[in-house]
């Protein structure tokens, strides 16, 4: 776990792509989601926003993708998370509530079959 949280930091200073990754799967929260719930101060929802950027990264996503490296987003429970998890192009979603999934997945593959 302590080697996948360097990879925001490695991808940031181009270094990621010139070292070896044992990891078979990068999971992590999307931080911008805890901002949302009303237990966070204003000091930790602005140290959120400012790491947020780095820990989904859509080049660090690509580039472990690349490699054959899953990426996973937690614990994501409503549409709105889900589809944020989406946008920045994560391989797999974790969830408490897997109907919820399916639900979220039908309605989108059935809006992507409208255009």
């Amino acid at each position: 776990m302590r080697e996948c949280s360097m990879y925001p930091i490695l991808i940031l200073f181009g270094v990621l792509p010139w070292l070896r990754i044992d990891a078979d799967f990068y999971q992590v929260p999307i931080p911008i989601i805890s901002c949302k719930s009303g237990f966070l101060s204003e000091m930790n929802k602005t140290v959120i926003k400012l790491i947020n950027p780095l820990m989904c990264n859509r080049l660090l996503l690509w580039h472990l993708n690349r490699r054959g490296i899953k990426t996973g987003a937690w614990v994501m429970n409503h549409s709105h998370e889900f589809r944020t998890a989406d946008d920045y192009g994560f391989d797999c979603i974790m969830t408490d509530y897997p109907s919820r999934f399916v639900e979220y997945e039908l309605e989108r593959k059935k809006n992507v079959g409208q255009m």
